[in-house]
């Protein structure tokens, strides 16, 4: 299997905040995941990825290469026309994140397009 840390990409900041926090935590960080799809019934866990960022500091610790997990022609990213162009573009990202909740502790969130491809090395590298 090819190396899984050619699907990602850390952040800087991000995996500092995260070294920081491990360097308080020794039982290591909690990871919660969501991933968009069909499954996510009322788009429950959306809104709770949503409603997490929106309300907790957060920062982004590694960045997925969704152009080589996410099948574009089952899934195409939204794309806005305006009259004789095209005005924006919506990219996917899969990312994992570095939030603190109310009390202050870290956790790690997983969230993004579930991959349709290459998914032991995507587990592996989760």
């Amino acid at each position: 299997m090819p190396d899984p840390q050619s699907l990602y990409e850390w952040e800087p900041k991000g995996l500092a905040v995260v070294d920081m926090a491990l360097a308080q935590e020794s039982a290591g960080l909690v990871m919660l995941y969501h991933f968009d799809g069909y499954i996510d019934a009322g788009e429950t866990g959306e809104q709770i990825v949503e409603g997490l960022l929106e309300t907790l500091p957060h920062q982004v610790v590694a960045r997925f290469d969704h152009d080589r997990l996410v099948d574009y022609r089952a899934r195409r990213p939204l794309l806005t026309f305006r009259r004789d162009r095209w005005a924006s573009f919506e990219a996917p990202a899969l990312e994992v994140r570095v939030v603190q909740d109310a009390t202050g502790a870290p956790f790690l969130l997983l969230s993004g397009p579930e991959p349709d491809v290459e998914w032991e090395r995507f587990a592996a590298a989760v």
